[in-house]
Order: C-alpha cells, then structure tokens, then sequence
C-alpha cells in the first residue's frame, strides 16, 4: 500500500511540472505560453541592444551568502534580432565560446523594446514547477537596467522592485555563431 502511494505521488509530481529538463541542464517549457512570442519582435536598431556581444550580470560574496558565491559567478544574457533571448546558467568562470553558444545549458524566452529604449524581457524559469519571469528596464549606454519583476504562474502572480544591472561584454572572449532554434 506504501508502495501505491508512492508512486502516484510520484506520478503526481511529474504530471504537475510544466518543466522539461535537458540532459546539458538547461529547461523548455512543455508547452510554451510566452506572452511576448504573440508578436514577434523585429530588432531594427542593433545599436540600442548589440547581437554580437553577450550581456553580463556578476555578482560575488558582497552580494549573496558566502557558503554560495565565494568567487565571482557570471550569467549571461544573448538578445538575436528575432525577439528571442537566452539566459545562461551561473559559471563560475567568464563563459568559453562553446558555452556562449550552447543553448541547452540555460533558459530561453522573448523580449521587446519599445517607446525607445525601454525593454521587457520574459524568460521561462523551472521554479515553482515552471514559472514565467518578466523584468523591466531601460537599455542605457553598454548596459541593461533592470527595475522590476513579475512572476506569473498558476497559482499566484507577484510584482517587486529590483536593481540588476547588465553589462555589454564584446571583446575577445565573446565569439558568437550559433541561432536560437525555440
């Protein structure tokens, strides 16, 4: 009888997530909702948001607990002209060639830009068994300012103020080749 119960737990768990996990360690959701992807956005001016550089968000042990970020950690960020955008996982390295290119080992999702410079961004996240994210900001110089988050889901949705800022990153570590096949 434990036994049963186990497994249609188990069963439940799995037939719940709205997540499917790659061998590399990156995740798709199983059947995409995004709400940026009704519209495709068409980057026009590739001066406002670079294609040919990556996105950089650093942080160390000042900004999160010791045990976790002894040393630097680094997540990237790659925007294509198409309206797709792809956030790495955390290194704790400056990310090679072939992890800037290898989109199995991160989250996917879309982003717009409008009224000039402002940029929402919606990346799909395997938290609370397949979650939505939406940030805000403002695309300023080389960099990304980020003010505000909404997590949406099933069961609950929720709005915070951040302060994340991206970095443009094109010199000679960052060597791009691959495209965005979701």
């Amino acid at each position: 009888m434990n036994r049963l119960f186990f497994i249609l737990g188990f069963g439940v768990l799995f037939c719940c997530t709205k997540t499917h996990y790659l061998p590399q360690g990156g995740v798709r959701p199983k059947n995409p909702n995004f709400k940026l992807s009704k519209n495709p956005y068409v980057l026009i001016d590739t001066q406002l948001v670079d294609i040919s550089a990556i996105y950089l968000e650093t942080w160390n042990v000042d900004t999160g607990p010791k045990e976790i970020y002894s040393d630097p950690s680094y997540v990237f960020f790659r925007f294509f002209e198409n309206g797709r955008i792809y956030h790495s996982n955390v290194f704790d390295h400056f990310p090679t060639v072939k992890e800037q290119n290898d989109f199995k080992m991160g989250m996917i999702g879309y982003y717009k830009i409008k009224d000039g410079n402002k940029i929402t961004t919606e990346v799909f996240f395997p938290i609370n068994s397949g979650q939505y994210l939406m940030e805000y900001g403002i695309v300023k110089g080389d960099s990304i300012l980020f003010h505000k988050r909404k997590m949406d889901n099933s069961w609950y949705s929720s709005t915070q103020k951040i302060d994340k800022r991206l970095y443009r990153v094109q010199d000679e570590r960052v060597h791009l080749y691959a495209q965005p096949n979701w």
